[in-house]
Order: structure tokens, then C-alpha cells, then sequence
């Protein structure tokens, strides 16, 4: 519960209070929207699902991009008292879900970590919320933020998310593979779950900025961040393994 806290946090803007000490998250880079063909297009695009959802019959657009920088890597010895253990570069993706027009954007962005827990970033919260946030005209982020979808991800399009990485920065492992805990999902010690702290926040930054690439292209008044799962998700693995 601690770590799902902390990420709220960092996605409303509230952890220069509860962490004590002021955080200003640098805006990520920007690749997007990435280009949608027959061929190429989005994991779990609305438009493909098993059941197909219209979205422009709801005045609502999809699109995805490629959000990268640098994070951090935390562990945290004390409650509420953050420890940096490294830092690395990162790239995910984000689905982006949002009214075709800003005459019915409502100024609230729902920010969602895809669930992971059967190994393929699952929209659990868009697929129970959808109806409500489009009729609310709300726009919705799901992001990519665990290694063992990320596997998936460049099953399913090699090429399209070729750069997606969330690598373990340091030079040596943090533990070995057996002292991984399995529900963390992370695929190898190759691999960091808990870059996805500063993704989270980055993330948020970007889009309640004024930034050109902000996905969103009209001010954001309000910014939630929902998740869905329990510890079997593997949500707790964004801690610190090992």
C-alpha cells in the first residue's frame, strides 16, 4: 500500500509533501504519434480488440507515443525516506484516449500503469471506466511500465517498439535470479521494475505542462492516477528487488 501511495504522489503532484524534499520532474522526451498502418498499430488499439470499439463514434481519438528519459532507481530503508540507488535511461510507451475536440475536453486526464499480470499490458481501468470518462469527456493515458510486457510488446511488433527498454542501469545486478520475487514480474536481473517510479512522474509532468509535445493539447486541470490489481499484479514490484 506504501508504494502505491508514493506512485500517486508523484503522478498528482503531491510528493514534494510527503517526501519532504522538493521534486521537480524533467519532461521526457516525445516520439509521436507513432505512425498506424494496416500493418503497424498500437497493442490493444480500440480498433482491434477481440470486441472492437468505436471510438470516433464517441468524438474520441487514439494515439500512441514513445516517452523516454532518464530514472531513478529507489529503495526505502525508512518509511517515507527515499534512497537513490541508480539511474538509467528508460523508454516506454503511452496510449493516449482523448476527445477529437477540446469543446468537450473536461480538463481531466486519467493516467493508468497497464496491468501486467498476464504478462501483456492490460487497460483494466479504461475497460471498466470507459463509458463514464467519454461521456465526462475525460482523456485517458495507459503506460506501459513493467519489463514483462514490455517482451510482449516487441513480439507483437518488433519494429515498432524496438527502443522500449526499462534496462537494470546499474553494472552489476541488484540480486540473483532465484532471490527475485516472481510476483514483481521483472523477466531477468537484466531488467528494473522500479525505474517506473520517475516514468510515473515524468510522465505526469509532461501532461499537466504546456509543452508543444504534450499529448494533450489543451490545459489539464486535473490529473488522477488509477491502478488496478493486488500484490499478485505484481504492483509491488516497483520496490526495490533483491
Amino acid at each position: 500500500m506504501r508504494q502505491l501511495l508514493i506512485a500517486i504522489l508523484l503522478a498528482t503532484g503531491w510528493a514534494d509533501i510527503a517526501l519532504g524534499a522538493p521534486e521537480h520532474p524533467t519532461l521526457p522526451q516525445v516520439i509521436g504519434p507513432l505512425p498506424v498502418t494496416q500493418s503497424s498499430y498500437p497493442f490493444s488499439a480500440a480498433d482491434h480488440q477481440q470486441k472492437p470499439a468505436n471510438l470516433a463514434a464517441s468524438g474520441y481519438v487514439e494515439t500512441e507515443y514513445l516517452i523516454g528519459g532518464l530514472a531513478r532507481v529507489f529503495d526505502w530503508p525508512q518509511a517515507m525516506q527515499s534512497t537513490v540507488r541508480a539511474m538509467g535511461p528508460y523508454t516506454t510507451r503511452i496510449l493516449v484516449r482523448r476527445p477529437r475536440d477540446a469543446s468537450h475536453f473536461s480538463g481531466t486526464v486519467i493516467v493508468e500503469p497497464l496491468n501486467p499480470s498476464d504478462d501483456i499490458d492490460l487497460p483494466i481501468m479504461w475497460a471498466e471506466s470507459y463509458r463514464q470518462l467519454m461521456r465526462d469527456g475525460d482523456a485517458w493515458v495507459g503506460v506501459t511500465i513493467k519489463p514483462n510486457t514490455i517482451t510482449a510488446l516487441k513480439k507483437f511488433d518488433a519494429v515498432r517498439y524496438a527502443a522500449v527498454a526499462l534496462s537494470n542501469p546499474r553494472s552489476t545486478p541488484a540480486c540473483e535470479d532465484s532471490r527475485i520475487n516472481p510476483l514483481s514480474r521483472p523477466t531477468t536481473v537484466a531488467d528494473e521494475s522500479g525505474l517506473a517510479w520517475d516514468v510515473l512522474s515524468q510522465i505526469g509532468a509532461l501532461l499537466k505542462s504546456g509543452a508543444a509535445d504534450n499529448p494533450i493539447p489543451w490545459p489539464v486541470k486535473r490529473l488522477y492516477m488509477t491502478v488496478s490489481g493486488s500484490p499478485a499484479t505484481g504492483l509491488d514490484g516497483f520496490a526495490e528487488r533483491g
